[in-house]
């Protein structure tokens, strides 16, 4: 089944590609990884990903051009403020 308004199939899951979805811009007085960490909850809220389940960090990254070591730790931000739950095995809902 092909792809439609922004989502890519993964295996049986389809998750919403982030997209730039948020801009990152340029903030020197708020780390780059914190910019991300609001961008990303504004998604999750947003409901912006099908199935409840974030991309991975890998994607996430490739899509705002930055790394993933940044991606990282605004994904444990979100899991330490209970925003986000890690699971077993890869994935975060």
């Amino acid at each position: 089944m092909p792809a439609v308004d922004g989502t890519r199939g993964v295996g049986a899951l389809r998750v919403v590609c982030v997209g730039l979805l948020f801009p990152v811009g340029e903030d020197e007085g708020e780390p780059l990884y914190r910019r991300v960490r609001r961008g990303l909850e504004g998604a999750i809220l947003a409901g912006r990903f099908e199935e409840g389940r974030l991309p991975s960090s890998r994607e996430v990254a490739a899509e705002l051009g930055v790394s993933r070591n940044t991606v990282n730790l605004a994904y444990q931000e979100l899991i330490t403020d209970g925003v986000v739950i890690a699971g077993r095995g890869p994935g975060m809902w």
